[in-house]
């Protein structure tokens, strides 16, 4: 009896090991969770993401070691979109460990889609995101860059955000109970300033910011999900060299990599 329930077992296990590599067989290969290698990165590299921001190493072990939400990074630099960029392969290089053209992560541009209708925004937003979820449930990455070109009056396209940073999203026009897992995945939010935040707290900031008369939004929703707004100076490239050195030269690859932009699936 014990033996035909062992074998009964085995097979179970030898088609739930079939079926996953089937599903992992899309555009963009599923990136694995093993143990605790992203905190061993997080603390390898502590000096490199404590130049991006002081906060941000904690941050990223806070995800990794609880994992009940997703980890949503609102990244700031006053007129310094580099900075933002190279943040954003700092955190993707200590994320992915070698984050290639192929890793799972995505970029969702909103200065190439201000002239697009709310609802058209927050479906590029949502097919791009299910698609890299999808490709890699366990690891992936969504950058949404140029947050500030969105106008007033299309700020509620980001309510698109408001449950994905909770872990679950409905994706549109589905069947009541299907949802997306956001719980592995990291979203990058740019945002250029015109003038530092200075001492100022970053939800404060982003309340005064997107305070515009007559607009059905509610920053405070939005903010108040997102795990840690960051302050990036112009000290970070003169840090990068000797603090990051480490982190690119154990991972391959140029450190001025492009991120795939991946078409919507619809």
């Amino acid at each position: 009896m014990m033996q035909c329930k062992s074998t009964a077992v085995g097979g179970l296990r030898a088609l739930v090991l079939a079926l996953a590599l089937v599903l992992s067989t899309n555009a963009l290969p599923s990136v694995a969770y093993v143990g605790d290698e992203l905190v061993q990165r997080v603390e390898a590299s502590v000096a490199c993401l404590s130049s991006v921001h002081a906060n941000l190493p904690d941050a990223m072990i806070a995800f990794e070691t609880d994992r009940s939400r997703p980890l949503s990074l609102l990244l700031l630099s006053q007129n310094a979109h580099n900075e933002l960029l190279l943040s954003r392969d700092i955190v993707a290089r200590t994320y992915f460990s070698d984050p290639s053209p192929s890793a799972p992560m995505a970029t969702v541009d909103l200065a190439h889609l201000s002239h697009h209708s709310t609802s058209e925004i927050q479906r590029e937003i949502h097919s791009t995101l299910v698609h890299i979820v999808r490709a890699s449930p366990m690891r992936s990455m969504l950058v949404i860059e140029n947050l500030q070109t969105l106008p007033s009056t299309k700020l509620t396209a980001l309510d698109i955000f408001l449950d994905t940073l909770q872990g679950k999203r409905a994706p549109f026009q589905a069947a009541s109970g299907d949802t997306i897992d956001t719980t592995g995945t990291v979203f990058l939010f740019l945002f250029t300033t015109p003038t530092p935040i200075g001492d100022a707290p970053w939800r404060e900031y982003m309340e005064t910011a997107w305070a515009f008369e007559g607009v059905e939004f509610t920053t405070s929703a939005l903010i108040g999900r997102i795990s840690e707004g960051l302050e990036v100076t112009s000290a970070l490239h003169a840090a990068f060299e000797e603090s990051c050195a480490t982190l690119w030269h154990t991972s391959t690859g140029s450190p001025q990599y492009t991120p795939p932009r991946i078409a919507p699936r619809t």
